[in-house]
């Protein structure tokens, strides 16, 4: 890696890294990082870029030995890897944003490979399924599979010495009583080819939909876009609930996006633009931010993020109640660098391209705690419309949800089905609101093309 020294607009002295090495790791995604992991550690204020797209040898007549830090081609917010600035937030700010955001981080188990390698944790009364049993069972439902016109499962057995969990979770509710996969698949195999299949399949039914991760302490605030199951923007559970506690951050927040227009000029130019098309009222205030992510004394795994705006830059930070604790570097392992983010400093780093995880945490005491943000502006806010309007799909999601007479219900509806939102019903709806016309003009244009071509059928 290449280093020189930059004057930033401080005037403090920063070095500068160009990392001209990406190492290919796909094996250390899901997994915990280390020491090996990391060759070189910041602890001071860096500039960090990847190796440049452009042929810089062949631009610049560089050689083999270009030293890529003192070429503009090199260190542009194009190929930014992270910026890393000490003691950036006050101490008040810190305990702001600690008190008015750490209570968002709560249980959560859907947190994917950041939560790391998959441990046998039950779920109520579920247990994780293991692969050997999502093995077997493809196996035994898929007779082709059989070439040889042998039984192959002490083979898919032999293979897992030690259990490997999957995402997905034994419904036991939906299971005869009782139920245990090796006594089951004792008596199965006995049966002909032809009913294993059967039976493979009734019981491959019992396995959830839903994968679900290990449990952490992580959650979000400020505000989500749409999804199928809530199908509309809107604030979070956390703002809706907390909303003077989530006030006792804005200070420190509004400092981050300072750090994040100063030192990254052309990405938050970016992330205004795409702010300016949503309602503002979905911004946390004074930011170009839509949604935090927080998380509480969670370690995470090599991973990336999703979600966030391509063009603009995720922001990490951490806050704690006494500081009481080691480790925690944030580590790249495609790039071999890990970074020491200590409470108070500020790191814009590219989280959805760069693989990224945590070393080991030790606190010092029970109650030290290390609270980590992510703030970062979510790219399906743009899909969305005005409030407005999105709170007119929420009350109508809700209203089709209680309505006992409603064609769809079935007592356990969601009020939510496929292409709701094209037909009359809902338009209808619109209609009965001040701004209905407008809304179905700005998002629906297809119901006017549909009334267009009926008056001139």
């Amino acid at each position: 890696m290449a280093t020189s020294k930059l004057q930033d607009f401080r005037k403090k002295t920063v070095s500068v890294i160009v990392a001209d090495i990406k190492y290919d790791v796909p094996e250390r995604l899901g997994q915990f990082v280390d020491a090996s992991d990391y060759d070189a550690l910041v602890t001071s204020d860096t500039d960090c870029y990847t190796k440049p797209t452009c042929d810089i040898a062949t631009v610049n007549d560089c050689g083999d030995e270009a030293d890529f830090s003192k070429c503009p081609q090199g260190v542009n917010e194009e190929n930014v890897a992270f910026i890393f600035r000490k003691n950036w937030f006050t101490e008040e700010q810190q305990l702001g944003a600690y008190h008015g955001l750490r209570d968002a981080a709560r249980e959560s188990d859907n947190r994917g490979n950041a939560a790391g390698p998959l441990v046998e944790i039950p779920s109520g009364n579920r247990e994780r399924v293991t692969k050997m049993q999502y093995e077997v069972l493809e196996y035994m439902m898929n007779p082709k599979a059989r070439l040889d016109d042998g039984d192959n499962i002490d083979d898919i057995r032999s293979k897992y010495k030690v259990p490997e969990f999957t995402k997905e979770l034994w419904v036991l509710v939906e299971m005869d009583a009782g139920f245990q996969f090796e006594s089951w698949l004792k008596e199965a195999r006995k049966l002909s080819r032809e009913e294993q299949v059967v039976e493979a399949s009734r019981v491959y039914e019992w396995i959830s939909i839903s994968g679900y991760a290990n449990k952490v302490r992580s959650g979000i605030a400020g505000f989500y876009d749409r999804y199928p199951r809530i199908p509309f923007l809107r604030s979070t559970g956390y703002n809706e609930q907390n909303p003077e506690k989530f006030k006792k951050s804005l200070p420190f927040l509004q400092r981050l996006d300072h750090g994040f227009k100063k030192l990254l000029p052309k990405r938050y130019a970016a992330q205004q633009k795409a702010a300016d098309k949503i309602d503002s009222r979905y911004l946390i205030e004074g930011t170009v931010f839509t949604t935090l992510t927080v998380n509480s004394k969670f370690r995470t795994a090599a991973h990336y993020d999703a979600g966030d705006l391509n063009a603009g830059f995720s922001n990490l930070v951490v806050v704690s109640n006494d500081g009481d604790y080691t480790g925690g570097y944030l580590v790249f392992p495609e790039y071999r660098v890990a970074v020491d983010v200590r409470p108070g400093d500020l790191l814009l780093v590219a989280n959805h391209t760069i693989m990224h995880g945590n070393t080991e945490f030790i606190f010092g005491s029970p109650t030290s705690d290390r609270v980590s943000f992510v703030a970062y502006f979510r790219e399906g806010m743009l899909n969305g419309g005005v409030k407005e309007y999105e709170d007119a799909r929420k009350e109508y999601v809700h209203s089709r949800r209680l309505n006992t007479n409603h064609k769809l219900q079935t007592g356990r509806w969601n009020g939510i089905s496929m292409g709701m939102w094209n037909d009359n019903e809902w338009k209808d709806f619109m209609m009965t609101k001040p701004d209905g016309e407008k809304w179905i003009k700005d998002y629906h244009q297809e119901m006017i093309k549909e009334d267009l071509s009926e008056f001139f059928g």
